[in-house]
């Protein structure tokens, strides 16, 4: 899921909550920043204690087995937690180093277990800024580039689940589980009617996880209907005779480079690009025209990134969701051209046009493109 799913529509709270002014903005960011330092020194704070109570054994002489134990049983942290913190603090023992990045926030208590299984005494100096700013999946590839397992498998491997659209096959697998419980007339409140619906488990949420082998190869395992797999059978028979032993990778890897070629197109990236006309032609009111050489060069010269400023300097640099933005609009004049075009990500267009042109003229904009 794309972070931008998960933010709330400033629009669509205008009617609720006040919207923050500049000033009130760049204090809340001021107080979150300073919070989260006070987070982060908390949390180093925490682990050279912890690192020096396993040093001293502690846990041992308050009856626990382990500094697991510990952790799990008197401090109530789960496994997943109480193992992280674990391998931080005795990571702490070995290499001091580690404590300042990770005060600092270059440094994540989650990309710690990678760097703890690749870090040595002779490579730390090279091995550790490697993991600055890493989330936990990057972590791991920069593991995985460091210490490569030996020769790993190339495999293709379908495998089948129960779910609530299977309901018949569910009953016959797991009779069990799947027949509700019969309850006496006696216990059913006034009224109510016992249900004969079969309880079966909730279908899994279909989900993506990527698994880093070597520096290169990556172990994908996605959740996929039966359709999916027919159209992978039929794409690899079309190419039998391209590539008669054609993987799977290959017929995806092929899929993809014709989409990604037909997105290109889309955004005016061509191979063979024609030059930008003169004059342009004039925009019309109903949509404004975008010579596709005068689009390329923008995305080209932009990466296709959002360059919306932020606040706090830099560009907002966004792959989703990419459009073409006029800096002057074109009803205060704005002309379209290469210097007064730039590429933003749907929100912060969005945005651009609420703060030149108002709220109800951007919004009747958007009402206008949903029609088309």
């Amino acid at each position: 899921m794309n972070a931008f799913n998960l933010a709330v529509d400033p629009l669509a709270l205008d009617d609720l909550v006040p919207p923050a002014t500049l000033a009130e903005a760049r204090a809340f960011r001021d107080d979150l920043s300073r919070l989260l330092g006070r987070e982060r020194a908390a949390a180093a704070d925490f682990l050279v204690a912890l690192a020096d109570f396993d040093r001293r054994r502690g846990w041992e002489r308050l009856g626990h087995a382990s500094l697991f134990a510990f952790l799990t049983r008197e401090l109530g942290l789960s496994k997943g937690g109480a193992f992280f913190r674990l391998t931080a603090a005795r990571l702490v023992l070995r290499f001091p180093e580690v404590i300042e990045p990770l005060r600092d926030g270059r440094l994540c208590v989650t990309s710690v277990v990678e760097l703890a299984r690749v870090v040595t005494p002779e490579n730390r100096a090279e091995v550790l800024p490697r993991f600055y700013g890493c989330s936990s999946r990057e972590a791991k590839e920069v593991a995985a580039a460091l210490d490569p397992r030996p020769e790993p498998p190339r495999r293709e491997v379908v495998t089948t689940f129960l779910c609530p659209a299977s309901a018949p096959m569910a009953l016959a697998l797991a009779p069990s589980v799947a027949q509700p419980e019969r309850l006496p007339e006696s216990k059913l409140p006034n009224g109510a009617v016992q249900s004969t619906e079969p309880h079966l488990p909730p279908a899994p949420t279909p989900r993506a996880e990527v698994q880093p082998l070597t520096a290169d190869l990556r172990r994908l395992h996605v959740t996929v209907t039966a359709r999916f797999l027919d159209k992978v059978a039929a794409a690899r028979d079309g190419l039998s005779h391209a590539l008669p032993d054609a993987t799977m990778e290959q017929v995806l890897e092929a899929a993809l480079d014709l989409l990604l070629e037909r997105q290109a197109r889309a955004k005016a990236l061509v191979r063979r690009p024609r030059a930008i006309p003169t004059p342009i032609p004039t925009p019309t009111k109903a949509r404004p025209h975008i010579p596709a050489a005068v689009e390329r060069e923008v995305r080209v010269r932009d990466g296709n990134r959002c360059q919306f400023p932020l606040d706090a300097g830099g560009a907002c640099n966004s792959t989703w969701q990419v459009e073409l933005d006029h800096i002057v609009p074109l009803a205060l004049g704005g002309e379209t051209v290469v210097a007064n075009l730039r590429c933003a990500c749907r929100r912060h267009n969005q945005a651009a046009a609420v703060e030149a042109l108002g709220h109800r003229a951007s919004s009747s904009a958007k009402w206008q493109r949903r029609g088309r």
